[in-house]
């Protein structure tokens, strides 16, 4: 089974459009604040309400099979992912569909991982909405970025936006909640900051998304259909290697274009993963995809990983080459090597965002500034786990991983026990 719970889909949100018809619905804004709720309805929804995926996947799971006097819904506009939620005995609802929106107008609590829209920001004015977020940022986020915005006309719009928030508060679907959770003390400052937020409205809990990183969790292979994907590839190969970038928003810069600009040299690496008996599985953002498919198509040891959700693939990686994703962060959980490719640092910190801390500091191990580097930082993990050596940089990350990990399991369980008590 692939479809909607895993392959990976692009939809459309947002626009000048969606926001007159928005504020033109405030009446159904104003029906969902005084709307009677439920305490034991909890609604789940992510990626903007068109995927199955993050921390509000996994909490879902979570909650569905361990509060067994609360009714678990996990909201999408993905009609594939709901089917196949309810046929895996899971309750799921399309998000406009009757059920949706009454339950939408019921739920008493609302767990989401990006917006508001991950339900339905109209409905869920009346609920308590937590806010789990979808990692720990490295670059600015939110109000952050917002006030990096400079000149007249940036000025103007961003007051506009201030008036329709306080006239239509529907609207600011991505900046208020009345609880968010984070992973340590050490990134509260960066929450507080980008959400404006108030002390007592942050909850250190960690991540529910990294229960699955634990050797304990089971993958119910009916909702992960990745899982017999990854047993093949560890039974072909010794080693398997992730490399995950982040998506360039705003520089213009493919994922393609951090192969060709920095002499990636197919031939070097396939002759490398053919001595050590090792494949590479990219994983990017859904955008860059299509590119990165036909970039590596018929390419022997290199795989364009097809599924949406990275946490299942991070388990089964020995080595993450990155460069600026929050999920080397999760990643340090593991304990395993970890090559940092800030290719483009300069470009990038101009171009999409300044980072909350210094790069030098909370990236634990080889930077990397070409291909040749990275090669040459695959051949050294390659050869120190063949000959069961622990690598350079073990004290390193375990260091940052205590920095930016207070837990290391548990996530989901501590989740519940914080905010509810149980």
């Amino acid at each position: 089974m692939v479809g909607g719970l895993a392959k990976l889909k692009i939809r459309k949100r947002g626009g000048i459009l969606n926001s007159l018809l928005y504020i033109l619905l405030l009446p159904v804004y104003l029906l969902g604040k005084v709307f009677p709720r439920d305490p034991n309805l909890f609604a789940f929804g992510s990626g903007h309400g068109n995927f199955w995926m993050d921390n509000s996947k996994y909490f879902f799971l979570y909650c569905s099979q361990n509060l067994k006097s609360t009714k678990c819904v996990f909201f999408c506009r993905d009609k594939e992912v709901v089917r196949q939620l309810n046929q895996a005995g899971y309750e799921s609802y399309y998000t406009y569909s009757a059920r949706g929106i009454i339950t939408a107008l019921r739920a008493g609590k609302c767990f989401i991982s990006h917006s508001t829209h991950d339900i339905n920001a109209l409905l869920i004015g009346g609920a308590e909405k937590i806010q789990l977020w979808h990692g720990t940022p490295l670059k600015l986020i939110c109000y952050d970025v917002l006030a990096l915005s400079t000149g007249f006309g940036q000025t103007l719009k961003n007051r506009l936006k201030r008036i329709l928030f306080t006239l239509f508060p529907y609207l600011n679907t991505g900046l208020v909640y009345d609880k968010i959770t984070i992973s340590s003390d050490f990134v509260k400052a960066s929450f507080l900051s980008a959400f404006r937020a108030k002390n007592e409205n942050i909850v250190i809990t960690g991540q529910p998304r990294n229960d699955a990183l634990s050797d304990d969790y089971i993958f119910d292979q009916q909702l992960f259909p990745e899982i017999a994907h990854l047993e093949r590839l560890r039974h072909e190969y010794q080693h398997v290697i992730t490399w995950m970038p982040t998506h360039r928003l705003r520089s213009g810069r493919g994922t393609v274009g951090l192969l060709d600009n920095f002499a990636f040299d197919l031939e070097s690496l396939q002759q490398l993963f053919q001595q050590h008996g090792a494949t590479l599985v990219v994983k990017v953002h859904f955008l860059d995809s299509p590119d990165l498919k036909r970039r590596f198509e018929g390419c022997s040891g290199i795989k364009v990983y097809p599924f949406a959700d990275p946490y299942p693939l991070l388990r089964y990686t020995d080595i993450l080459i990155s460069d600026y994703s929050s999920v080397v962060f999760d990643y340090l959980l593991l304990d395993r090597p970890i090559i940092f490719t800030p290719f483009d640092y300069e470009e990038y910190t101009q171009s999409d965002a300044p980072f909350y801390y210094n790069y030098q500091s909370v990236a634990p191990g080889r930077h990397c500034r070409n291909w040749p580097e990275v090669l040459d930082a695959l051949h050294y993990h390659l050869t120190c786990h063949e000959n069961g050596e622990t690598d350079s940089y073990h004290e390193r990350r375990a260091a940052i991983c205590r920095q930016f990990n207070m837990f290391s399991d548990g996530f989901s369980s501590r989740v519940v026990a914080s905010i509810f008590g149980r």
